[in-house]
This record gives structure tokens, C-alpha cells and sequence, in this order.
């Protein structure tokens, strides 16, 4: 399906697994997986894998060979340096995340749209089927990417977001949209956020949608600001059976 290979080339039979297979899994998953996935597989830039039904691994053994060789066409890559116990061991605590209850939410799709249309303000900052700011990331699919708790607690503490993607990137030091507070040998003060980052440059957009290109020798000080986000909490804006709806229509959002 996925490759001229079969599927069942070098993988490890299928069958219950230990609880010290699962850890094993577990710490491989948080080092390889979770940038992308996100902590305990809560999803991020790719979906959340606490589900009981993956659309592209309805199978153990396709589980395994996707892990191994990842996706074509898809920004989930292969992961070559696993041998085949590591891929077992990961597809094990894949697993478990799918065993573990999700609850449902309860709100009003209809009301939810009109409050994300609305009152919630979220088209300024994010895109629904073409439509919105950029600002944000694009909500057309959240509700395959991140899981409902997810996605209920983010509006709440917009802050969870890189605390959670400051554990899942330990490995890697990078995470993703970090919000900076820089200040230039010339005086300018900027609190943005990161898009790029190399040797010599660092790139940098604002909440009023200001970009800038800063070279990092022209930098004084640059402050990490790990649990700071420029979205802003509805916890003061939207009722708990408001934010009940939204989530209803964000989750349905697949």
C-alpha cells in the first residue's frame, strides 16, 4: 500500500504487550515522535494518536511498517535507525494511548460555529476551509490533530501549548511558534513570535501581523518566553457552556 515492500518485512509478530515494552515505547516515542505528535500523543503539527481507530494504521502490522517507513506524500517521515523490537515497542504504547477514555463533548456544534464565527473571535487568528488569519494555526482538521481535552484546555491556557511542547522537544531543543522577547543593540524592543531560526538570523511575527528579520549579532538580549502565547484565554469571555459549544465544533472539525 504504502511502498514496494511487504508489509510484514522485518517486523516483530504481533501480540499483547509488557508493560516494559510499553515504557520502552513510551521513552523512544518522546525522544522520535512527540514534536510532532505531541506529548503523550495529544497531537500538535500532526494528529493526536489517543484514538481508538487510526485513519492510515487499521492494522497492527500497518501500524508497525508506518512507523518504520512513515507516509509518501505526508510529512510523516520513516523512522530507519529503529530496529524492529523498537517499532513493536512503539506501536505498543501507540496502542495504549488509543486504549485510554476520551470524553466526549457535550456541547452544541451549531451554537459552537456561531461562537467561533462570533463572539470567540477566532477567524482573526485562524483558517477554516480557506478562510480566516494566519496568524494561528489552521483549525479545518483540529479535530483529527489534537484530542478534545486538547483542544478545550488551549483556549483556556493558551501557555499549555509550549509547556507542552517545551517537555515534548527536550531532545531536540526546538519548539514550535516560541514566543521571544528581543532587544537590539539599536534599542528596539520586540515580544513575538518565532518562525524561523539559524545560525546567523532569527525571523520573527507579531500579533499585529509585523514580521521581522533580525540578524543575531545585532541582538542584545533574547528572552525565551516558554509559557507566554499570543493567544489570549476565553476564560473571561466565554461562559463554560459557550466553550463546551466551541469545543463541539472543533472537534467535529475532521
Amino acid at each position: 500500500m504504502f511502498g514496494c515492500k511487504p508489509i510484514e518485512e522485518d517486523l516483530v509478530a504481533s501480540g499483547p504487550a509488557t508493560t516494559e515494552e510499553i515504557d520502552r515505547g513510551s521513552n523512544i516515542f518522546h525522544v522520535q515522535c512527540a514534536r510532532c505528535h505531541g506529548f503523550e500523543g495529544a497531537g500538535s503539527s500532526a494528529p493526536s494518536l489517543q484514538r481508538s481507530s487510526l485513519e492510515h494504521a487499521t492494522t497492527d502490522e500497518m501500524l508497525q511498517y508506518i512507523i518504520k517507513n512513515g507516509i509518501p506524500g505526508t510529512e510523516m517521515p520513516g523512522s530507519w535507525v529503529l530496529t524492529p523490537p523498537d517499532v513493536h515497542s512503539v506501536a505498543a504504547y501507540v496502542k495504549s494511548l488509543g486504549a485510554v477514555e476520551q470524553e466526549e463533548p457535550t456541547g452544541d456544534l451549531a451554537a459552537g460555529k456561531l461562537i467561533y464565527l462570533g463572539k470567540g473571535g477566532c477567524p482573526a487568528c485562524h483558517i477554516i476551509d480557506g478562510e480566516g488569519g494566519s496568524l494561528g494555526p489552521d483549525l479545518s482538521r483540529v479535530g483529527i490533530r489534537q484530542s478534545a481535552e486538547f483542544i478545550k484546555r488551549s483556549p483556556l491556557e493558551p501557555g499549555f501549548f509550549k509547556k507542552a511542547d517545551v517537555v515534548a522537544n527536550t531532545a531536540s531543543g526546538f519548539v514550535h511558534n516560541l514566543m521571544l522577547r528581543v532587544k537590539t543593540k539599536s534599542g528596539q524592543q520586540i515580544t513575538a513570535m518565532r518562525i524561523n531560526e539559524d545560525a546567523f538570523n532569527l525571523q520573527l511575527r507579531d500579533a499585529e501581523n509585523n514580521y521581522y528579520s533580525l540578524r543575531k549579532k545585532d541582538l542584545l538580549e533574547v528572552e525565551k518566553m516558554y509559557e507566554t502565547s499570543l493567544m489570549p484565554s476565553v476564560k473571561n469571555t466565554l461562559s463554560e457552556n459557550e466553550l463546551e459549544d466551541l469545543v463541539a465544533y472543533l472537534v467535529s472539525r475532521k
